[in-house]
């Protein structure tokens, strides 16, 4: 990848923008990484690595700072650290405002580990970060905590019922889904696998087929598939919950029909009338690059390649919305009331963003 740096005729004016953004403590995060790539005084191209580039538009910044004094980034030995202006922050409070006023159901959770989300999202860079586009912000939007509390449920019920009276329930379902595999994956001859992660993928199918062709597949087993449930531990009310097959159907919609819960996008919780420091660089440190994009053999002797990227920090507390959607009439608060405890669990066991699987984004 080559970095394409802007003409010099436009780099004084980029460089008093953000010059000028430091100095009042309101430059945009989200435009400065989405948009900006750093340039030299003359004009000439400094690195073709993009994660070079990232570490250089930050140090970009530093040497703003002490031309015009700004405070906003300060630097820390390799990595420039960055914070949320004040004036931005002030802003941003005023939108956490209005949005409080969004959902019918709230509840908080800070980050266990850090976390990123976005992390290959298309950027100038090699990585990236998801960010209010106002308020250069980290966020989680709503379709990603819907995302995992659905796929959550899913596992529980495997749990709850186990995996071969999911086959047998669902005894079309999931030979439709082995005749698929025999269609898509012909050379590669992937079957499809009985086993948990298989139960899975077929309670996933029909948890998104429509009322009308559900019925058609399971005629006299439609009631027992629908009673199937699960349990989450309740944070508000006392004891556990029950949510059903149906629950679930409703709560996440299926195929033409939209879900009767709404996830909003997740908002942190600024401090009050400071600078925000919320972000923390990591390292991801690629030992077989050549493997990967060449098809070498894996050696020992390829170099690591570190790229760097950012993070939002532990313990940054989030501020999580649910409410009714507006087709949804009847019944509505009851389905909201038992999403919470559904996603809070998600959320504590499962984590959201990228990297979950090493820990990332437990809340």
């Amino acid at each position: 990848m080559r970095i394409v740096f802007h003409k010099r005729r436009n780099e004084e004016i980029l460089r008093n923008g953000i010059a000028d953004g430091i100095s009042d403590k309101s430059l945009n995060l989200s435009l400065y990484l989405d948009k900006y790539v750093p340039v030299s005084r003359d004009g000439r191209i400094e690195t073709e690595s993009p994660t070079r580039a990232k570490v250089l538009a930050l140090e970009t910044l530093l040497k703003l700072r002490e031309d015009r004094n700004g405070s906003q980034f300060r630097k820390e030995k390799d990595n420039p650290r960055i914070k949320i202006g004040k004036k931005v922050v002030q802003e941003y409070a005023g939108y956490l405002t209005e949005y409080r006023k969004l959902p019918e159901r709230t509840f908080k959770m800070h980050t266990k580990t850090r976390l990123v989300v976005g992390l290959g999202d298309e950027s100038v860079y090699e990585t990236s970060i998801r960010l209010l586009r106002n308020y250069g912000v980290p966020y989680i939007p709503g379709s990603a905590l819907k995302g995992i509390a659905r796929s959550y449920a899913i596992e529980k019920l495997v749990e709850a019922v186990g995996s071969q009276k999911v086959f047998s329930t669902l005894r079309r379902i999931t030979e439709n889904i082995e005749k698929r595999y025999l269609k898509e994956y012909p050379k590669e001859k992937t079957e499809f696998n009985r086993d948990f992660y298989g139960a899975m993928e077929v309670l996933s199918e029909a948890l998104s087929i429509n009322d009308e062709d559900l019925k058609k597949i399971l005629k006299e087993k439609l009631g027992d598939f629908l009673s199937w449930e699960i349990r989450v531990k309740g944070e508000k009310e006392k004891g556990e919950i029950k949510i059903t097959v149906k629950e679930l159907r409703k709560i996440f919609g299926t195929v033409g029909k939209e879900g009767k819960v709404v996830f909003l996008d997740a908002l942190p919780l600024p401090p009050r009338f400071e600078d925000w420091d919320i972000f923390e660089w990591d390292i991801m440190n690629p030992h077989y690059g050549p493997y990967y994009q060449d098809e070498k053999p894996p050696g020992d002797w390829y170099s690591p390649k570190p790229i760097k990227f950012l993070t939002v920090k532990e313990k940054t507390k989030f501020l999580f919305g649910l409410r009714k959607s507006t087709t949804c009439h009847g019944g509505c608060k009851v389905l909201v009331k038992k999403a919470e405890p559904l996603l809070r669990e998600a959320l504590k066991h499962h984590g959201v963003g990228a990297k979950t699987s090493l820990g990332y984004g437990r809340f």
